[in-house]
């Protein structure tokens, strides 16, 4: 391959180059990369920028390929020139060269996929984000949800300690407490893809009241708002919130309120795994209208889904009470994923009484035969909510996905149903056991939804994707699980879907990846094709484009993204992952903010709640 010198295009900032006849517009225009390429024009003298353009030189040129942009509108064809980690220009390229150039002829071109809910906040460390999300044409991944798995903060106290105890067991030693601490750290050691992140409100909680199902205090909430400000500075999207899970499961409106009014004031927004996640009766998406109304910040909603029980119009009352708030004025979006089965810990069966004080907590209680009785009944009651017409029970729609005792892996991939006759057992006391065995938590997945449900939600026009995964390496697989297919597969199937199942055309699916979710995140100058945008972009064969893992097969790679560029650099080329390491950090309105809002003294004195009297 033949280098050339690399961002020297043609003089003047305004030259114009051809399209095809067949694309938008008649020409377009080529731009400096914003400040780092005006010293190079300002060099150039008034004689050079009147002379006629010589033959533009590019860090990469993307030739030939059908543009799907990211604004849901059609395909055109056109080349892509892109210069420091931007998009330069957009058009009739045939004179350009470039150090690389990648024939897109027969592909679609398409900014990188936005992944909304991602796990990877331990992956990232251990081996800067690799592979799954990379062949999928995933090029940023956004963390926060929960502190339920390793997650970044922010961290003090109990939850310094149980996040600690988290990353060990991938790998990763913490040696941060804020976020920005978590980035400073991604970024040195380098990453393959972009990363943005909530404040896990989990973490919050946990670090100013343990595990505690109590009420907060006066001063604890001060606390809750300070540790949200400053998360905000560092570059918080917003503030998540999972409400299955310890501690966050304990909240309550007026506290989760307050904290997310902190939030509001930096210009983020409030995301949620709402409170029975998919049981409609719970009342947890009424729960998160009146939070962000009332906090009076936008709204997304983590994994929108319904159960499979609550019956065939569940999909819809759910989506029409979300677009009644959005006629209302309250700017409200979601993710999902395109699966029916969802997947979290086997300890979140147990009634949430019982999760109060942790997995030691838990495990005292399951030492008690009385208290014992009583998870177990709990534990059948959970399960009776996915039940069907054949197995009313619903021990057949659950499964073991990970454990951590060598003893315990002959369980995996087994339902539930099989797993007490394994241990002659009940199948809700052979649970119990096993989350004796394996300290008080092993990896679960349940079979909660209808198909029909699950496409209908998908299709919504303000639903996005989330694949709730964590980036996986095949290299990992060391037999202690059989994760859920959508760590692999759960963006290239709306490309699947696009193609076969005619849900959405093949533009608005890349929309859903790429603009939407640009969008709803507030991530600048991301999320589309469009000059002086972040050169993160897919390049895949839309006929042969296809997920390969299964359920009870899921360590497969998704194939047919040909290319993948994070910032300009290819991290995928030609269908083989490079060494590149070009992500960055992508910081929250706050971090922006923070700058202008002055000292940290200034700020602790403006974030702190009002004084009585």
């Amino acid at each position: 391959m033949r280098a050339f010198p690399q961002c020297l295009w043609g003089a003047g900032a305004a030259a114009r180059l051809p399209l095809p006849s067949s694309s938008p517009g008649a020409a377009v225009s080529i731009a400096p990369d914003l400040l780092r390429a005006a010293a190079y024009w300002a060099m150039l003298g008034a004689a050079a920028l009147a002379a006629s353009p010589p033959a533009a030189h590019f860090s990469v040129l993307i030739r030939g390929g059908e543009i799907i942009d990211g604004s849901g509108g059609p395909a055109y064809r056109a080349d892509i020139g892109i210069c420091h980690g931007r998009i330069a220009a957009i058009g009739n390229l045939q004179n350009a060269r470039a150090a690389t150039v990648i024939d897109a002829r027969g592909l679609v071109v398409a900014p990188g996929f936005i992944d909304m809910l991602s796990h990877s906040d331990a992956a990232l460390l251990r081996n800067g984000g690799c592979c799954s999300k990379i062949y999928e044409g995933v090029t940023t991944e956004v963390l926060g949800e929960t502190a339920s798995v390793a997650t970044a903060g922010p961290l003090a106290g109990v939850a310094l300690r149980r996040q600690r105890s988290l990353f060990a067991a991938q790998g990763v030693s913490v040696t941060w407490r804020r976020l920005r601490g978590y980035f400073q750290r991604l970024q040195r050691q380098g990453i393959r893809l972009n990363v943005a992140s909530y404040a896990t409100f989990g973490c919050i909680r946990e670090s100013v009241m343990g595990l505690s199902s109590s009420v907060p205090t006066p001063a604890q909430l001060a606390a809750e708002q300070a540790m949200m400000a400053q998360a905000m500075r560092d570059g918080a999207l917003g503030l998540a919130t999972a409400f299955s899970y310890v501690p966050d499961i304990f909240a309550r409106d007026p506290e989760v309120i307050a904290v997310a009014r902190v939030a509001g004031r930096y210009g983020g927004i409030y995301a949620t795994h709402v409170r029975g996640l998919g049981n409609i009766d719970a009342g947890g998406i009424q729960e998160a209208i009146r939070i962000a109304r009332a906090a009076r910040l936008p709204l997304h909603i983590f994994h929108l889904q319904v159960d499979r029980n609550d019956g065939r119009q569940a999909a819809g009352r759910v989506l029409g009470w979300l677009e009644r708030a959005r006629r209302q004025g309250l700017r409200v979006t979601a993710d999902a994923y395109p699966y029916r089965a969802a997947d979290n810990s086997a300890a979140s069966m147990v009634p949430a009484r019982f999760r109060a004080g942790g997995a030691a907590a838990l495990l005292r209680r399951l030492a008690n035969a009385r208290l014992r009785a009583e998870i177990v009944r709990g534990i059948a009651a959970s399960a009776r909510r996915f039940g069907t017409r054949r197995d009313p029970a619903g021990w057949r729609q659950e499964y073991v996905i990970s454990i951590a005792r060598p003893s315990d892996r002959r369980y995996l991939g087994k339902n539930f149903q099989i797993l007490g006759m394994m241990m002659r057992l009940p199948p809700a006391q052979a649970v119990a056991r096993l989350l004796r065995r394996e300290g008080g938590s092993f990896g679960r997945m349940f079979f909660n939804k209808s198909a029909a449900s699950v496409r209908r939600i998908i299709a919504a026009p303000f639903v996005g994707i989330g694949g709730d995964a964590i980036d996986a390496d095949m290299a990992d697989n060391d037999g202690y699980a059989v994760p859920h297919p959508r760590y692999f597969g759960a963006e290239a199937r709306i490309l699947v879907w696009a193609r076969e199942k005619r849900l959405f055309s093949l533009a608005e699916a890349v929309h859903k990846m790429t603009g939407l979710a640009a969008h709803t995140l507030q991530l600048h100058a991301r999320g589309f094709i469009r000059r002086g945008y972040a050169a993160d972009v897919a390049i895949f064969n839309p006929r042969t484009v296809q997920d390969h893992a299964t359920y009870a097969h899921p360590w497969r790679y998704a194939s047919g993204v040909e290319d993948v560029l994070v910032n300009g650099v290819p991290v995928l080329l030609h269908g083989r992952v490079t060494g590149a390491r070009p992500g960055q950090v992508l910081h929250g309105p706050g971090w922006r903010l923070g700058w202008r809002m002055g000292s940290p003294n200034q700020a602790r004195k403006r974030d702190a709640p009002p004084q009585a009297g």
